[in-house]
């Protein structure tokens, strides 16, 4: 082999097919389908500028009856009792501007739908169902731990600025 890999080309061959994705299904294609068309709108009125990079229903999980959770601040300031609408939040967290569309928050709309699909099988876990919870759901629960790991304003930042050097390059 004229590559450092320790994988034989058959190795290479099998993680190449094994990692091919079958074509969604029609149902989940529409699925698909909807929720683009859906966040591929300009922002309107309404449209909340105030974004969680950590659900509300996941703080919820974890607060007091009034929806409250003791804030510890990284950066040694006073902790603090607040209300999960305003902890973890940032204005305009996920508006984009979108050539053709302007303004749009359709970033937000895509991790709502997640968030939702989330909230749903937690609390089935939560409530010790846990046969119910299909290996779609399963799929469903590592893609939304995978999208919050990475949806706080660190890790924007760190996008950010690597874009940054991409585009001077």
């Amino acid at each position: 082999m004229d590559d450092e890999s320790f994988l034989t080309e058959d190795e290479l061959a099998d993680l190449e097919r094994d990692r091919a994705w079958p074509p969604l299904s029609p149902e989940d294609q529409a699925r698909l389908d909807s929720l683009l068309q859906r966040s591929r709108v300009g922002r309107k009125p309404g449209d909340s500028s105030r974004h969680h990079f950590i659900p509300q229903f996941l703080q919820k999980r974890f607060s007091n009856q009034n929806e409250q959770l003791t804030v510890i601040p990284l950066d040694g300031g006073n902790r603090r009792i607040s209300n999960v609408l305003d902890i973890a939040v940032v204005s305009n967290f996920y508006t984009t501007i979108d050539d053709d569309l302007g303004e749009t928050v359709g970033f937000e709309t895509i991790l709502a739908e997640l968030d939702g699909l989330a909230s749903g099988i937690i609390a089935q876990l939560v409530e010790g169902d846990a046969l119910a919870v299909s290996k779609s759901d399963l799929e469903t629960l590592a893609l939304w731990i995978a999208v919050l790991n990475t949806r706080d304003p660190y890790t924007r930042r760190l996008f950010e600025a690597v874009a940054d050097r991409e585009m001077k390059k």
